[in-house]
């Protein structure tokens, strides 16, 4: 099995410096930190929203908080109507219209504030949030709407850009690399880092669609249910020889679900059956711990 490389163990082992997390990002950018206030960059780009206590005209409408440094679609939630919205008041918080289009999270590289390249990656939306799968689209490029906003915004930065896009519209952004780096090589990362020290750089990707596909469970999840290897042996007998396994207890972790483990696959079914049978497989386990502890307690 291919355990994931943890994108802080990996720049360590390459003996490189780049930036891996928000915060580290906001203290170390103050010039360009900007692109965190998602308020701001929402009412760049001349779409309606406000903080709350302001009136939408329209709904529905999504409330988040207006810095985020943890990730992981925290504070998010779908608002339908006036009365939910007065129900769900929260400081920090602020409203926009809830786009319903399609989701890519966009890895951007700037030079000297010229976007010199991007990679996209599709997002289909499941629950709260959170995501049933993403795919990589290295056919897709950058629109020139949303290549011109970067350039006259951040004309000094030179990096990695990460932002979230629904309707042509950035609806978030960060100063680093997706944080599960599954497009890039040994070699991307160390060209990246060139191209901040302003050396000579050559960036080269993987150019095939592949599939992630993220499993939640719910905060209060029963860890004594898990067993490792048998999700594990389960995605073997699939033909899948990879897996990220995620802390459920991490800060970056939302507040009502946690992202469990991560898999790869070449195929948008596989994944999908995959996913089903993990599903079967915990439901097992819950029944079977269940049972034990009645009969404990018997």
């Amino acid at each position: 099995m291919e355990y994931y490389e943890d994108l802080n163990d990996k720049i360590e082992r390459l003996e490189i410096d780049l930036i891996t997390n928000d915060f580290e990002a906001w203290e170390k950018n103050k010039e360009n930190k900007k692109i965190y206030n998602k308020l701001w960059l929402v009412e760049k780009q001349n779409v309606p929203c406000g903080p709350i206590g302001t009136d939408p005209l329209n709904y529905p409408i999504i409330i988040k908080p207006i810095i985020n440094l943890y990730g992981m679609s925290r504070g998010f939630k779908k608002i339908n109507n006036k009365e939910e919205y007065y129900e769900n008041q929260k400081d920090g918080h602020f409203w926009m219209p809830y786009l319903d289009g399609k989701h890519y999270t966009v890895d951007i590289i700037l030079h000297n504030g010229k976007v010199i390249d991007s990679f996209f990656m599709e997002s289909k939306p499941l629950t709260q949030g959170t995501f049933d799968y993403h795919v990589y689209l290295p056919e897709l490029k950058l629109s020139e709407k949303i290549t011109v906003f970067l350039e006259e915004n951040f004309p000094t930065y030179s990096g990695a850009m990460n932002i979230e896009i629904i309707n042509n519209i950035i609806i978030e952004g960060h100063l680093r690399l997706n944080g599960d780096c599954y497009i890039y090589k040994d070699k991307f990362f160390k060209n990246l880092n060139k191209l901040i020290l302003n050396k000579k750089f050559k960036l080269k990707v993987n150019k095939k669609k592949f599939y992630l596909f993220p499993y939640f469970v719910p905060s209060n999840f029963n860890i004594n249910i898990l067993n490792k290897d048998e999700i594990e042996e389960l995605l073997l007998e699939n033909k899948i020889k990879n897996i990220r396994w995620d802390n459920i207890n991490s800060q970056y972790q939302r507040q009502d679900l946690s992202r469990l483990l991560m898999f790869k696959t070449k195929s948008l079914s596989k994944g999908l059956q995959v996913k089903k049978l993990i599903d079967k497989s915990l439901n097992l386990r819950k029944k079977i711990y269940q049972i034990e502890i009645k009969i404990c307690n018997s």
